[in-house]
């Protein structure tokens, strides 16, 4: 069974709230680069003679370095791949913009697909790159549960896909001896030529070396494509092959290579103690266009090209220094030092949406350049269906309390009010896809009086004379009667989920709902099942910023995602569960 998941990009994502898709944005200065002010010029004077007149000649002055001085909010917490400061801290987008600049792919997402960097093409069945191979499974042996969709000892009883199957109507359970299934097989091959910034050959080995960091137990990676990975080896110094685990066919097979880490330089320090050591954190190698120079803390990161590039012959990279300024979140002080000079460029870090406005009376003399470009992540609201120590405060069990969620919150306004028309709503479920069924997935529309009446209808009935007051319960599958329709919104406290946080309570507040708005910080927000806020499910409603990426956020819903003791890295807040989906 073909299953779709987001593997490593899931877990690099920011929680942030996003009524549609958000935009990332960039703004530069349109003069570019410059020198930096305190560069000395260094000056040579010919010494004069006894008889002759003293002359004096400058000899010819280098040109200053080209620079280009980025500013982002906060300094990076770290920049290993697999400390968990860089997978789910407050600063993690920050660090991913450094890293962009040490590191080059291996691969690239653009609007048409993937892209490689540095891998000799793209892995296809045609190519023979990745094949479908039958293997002999026998009981306790590893293999994909096409129900639960985890990783899981065959048992006796056990659901199965036999060899050549691939769904549903063909499962199989297990009686016991050897069985025939099927494995997937994956090779990639890097390119000749790849080097770190000290001069040594990236290898196959490297990427191996990552794999095995991410499969350690010393480190908080979710494990999530470790589970389904049989094994991972390097056939030479080029060739790498992944084998999936017997039933897990991955449809993203051409994604399943591990980012290399220098096993030269980091080889002999233990996985734990990566994530504090300085050589992985503080002063990484890369093979990218970049390297690290400097470090002031609290102030900035310099990066000087890399020596040992491979597209250095082209000219590249373009600027001699490249500074990541560390300016802090006030979108007012990031504008004033953006026409100062001292930034080139401001991250959506600094500037995000609700700061665009400050920018207008300078766009329109010029000098500044206001980019945009449409980020691969969707907004969504959460619901707890099944919230856990809350006995009869299953507020959005019944699927019309979330549709009347959908009716009364009016997300077109939203969008355009505080997005300044950046952001876009998603026209079909699936977002993005062409599906043979689009009526099968209505978008639901904005109105207020279908939202109440499907609270109505599942038992929220109005207090009589009392109409400014919350809905009360009567007859509500999940809720004890007589509740009142007092939800919670747990929200992270940025500027822009305090925004939409405040126009969901104020368009929900129409249709007799109570909002209270729950702030959390970054830190509860992401923390695992089962103390965490939002993934131990102890919220009412909640928003993410999920990262599409590569596959859709169908993970996000399924069953098997949901977090509890043996899957505390679930990503599936709700607790909703459908066999039928699950299976899909």
């Amino acid at each position: 069974m073909m299953e779709s998941r987001t593997r490593k990009f899931r877990s690099h994502f920011t929680p942030r709230l996003v009524a549609g898709v958000i935009m990332a944005t960039f703004l530069m200065i349109l003069a570019g680069c410059r020198s930096s002010a305190d560069i000395e010029i260094p000056l040579t004077l010919i010494p004069p003679t006894a008889t002759s007149v003293v002359e004096e000649t400058l000899t010819p002055v280098p040109p200053p370095p080209e620079t280009l001085i980025i500013c982002l909010n906060q300094e990076p917490e770290s920049l290993f791949l697999y400390s968990e400061e860089l997978m789910y801290g407050p600063a993690a987008a920050e660090s991913r913009a450094v890293l962009q600049a040490l590191y080059d792919g291996p691969l690239d997402l653009l609007d048409d697909g993937i892209a490689p960097v540095m891998l000799n093409g793209l892995q296809t069945f045609e190519n023979g790159k990745v094949v479908l191979e039958p293997v002999t499974v026998a009981e306790s042996d590893v293999y994909l549960n096409p129900v639960s969709m985890q990783a899981e000892n065959l048992r006796p009883g056990a659901p199965y896909l036999p060899q050549g199957c691939r769904g549903p109507e063909c499962m199989t359970n297990y009686s016991g001896g050897e069985i025939v299934m099927e494995q997937m097989a994956v090779e990639f091959e890097l390119q000749d030529g790849w080097r770190w910034s000290d001069g040594e050959s990236v290898r196959a080995s490297d990427s191996v070396f990552s794999y095995q960091l991410d499969s350690s137990s010393e480190l908080s990676t979710t494990k999530y494509l470790v589970a389904r990975t049989q094994s991972y080896l390097a056939f030479d110094d080029l060739r790498v092959q992944w084998i999936s685990i017997p039933g897990f066919l991955d449809p993203d097979f051409a994604t399943l290579f591990w980012s290399p880490l220098p096993e030269h330089q980091l080889g002999a320090l233990g996985a734990g103690d990566l994530p504090i050591a300085d050589l992985a954190a503080r002063m990484p190698l890369g093979w990218g266009a970049y390297m690290l120079e400097t470090w002031a803390p609290g102030e900035q990161i310099m990066l000087i090209p890399n020596p040992n590039y491979t597209r250095s012959a082209e000219g590249l990279p373009e600027f001699d220094r490249l500074i990541f300024r560390f300016v802090g979140d006030d979108g007012r002080v990031g504008v004033q030092q953006l026409l100062t000079g001292e930034c080139d460029v401001l991250d959506e870090s600094v500037l995000g949406v609700l700061d665009a406005s400050l920018l207008e009376p300078y766009l329109a003399v010029g000098g500044i350049d206001l980019s945009w470009a449409v980020e691969p992540e969707v907004g969504m609201l959460i619901f707890n269906t099944a919230p856990i120590g809350r006995q009869g405060e299953a507020y959005f069990q019944a699927p019309a309390a979330r549709q009347a969620v959908g009716a009364c919150l009016d997300r077109a306004a939203l969008v355009e009010d505080l997005f300044a028309g950046y952001g876009v709503l998603p026209e079909t479920w699936p977002l993005g896809e062409i599906i043979d069924e689009p009526t099968a997935f209505p978008i639901i529309a904005f109105d207020p009086q279908t939202g109440r009446d499907l609270l109505r209808s599942i038992g929220w009935v109005e207090v009589e004379g009392e109409p400014d007051q919350p809905r009360v319960a009567w007859g509500v599958p999940g809720v004890s009667n007589g509740t009142r329709l007092s939800v919670s919104f747990s929200s992270t406290g940025s500027a822009l989920d305090v925004a939409i946080s405040a126009r969901l309570q104020q368009d929900l507040v129409g249709c007799g709902f109570e909002v209270q708005i729950q702030t959390v910080t970054f830190e509860e927000w992401v923390e695992p099942w089962p103390q965490g806020v939002i993934f131990g499910r102890g919220f009412d409603m909640t928003h993410t910023r999920w990262p599409v990426w590569v596959t859709p956020v169908c993970e996000v819903l399924a069953g098997r995602e949901i977090p509890g003791a043996d899957h505390p890295y679930g990503i599936n807040a709700s607790g909703i569960s459908d066999l039928a989906y699950n299976q899909a």
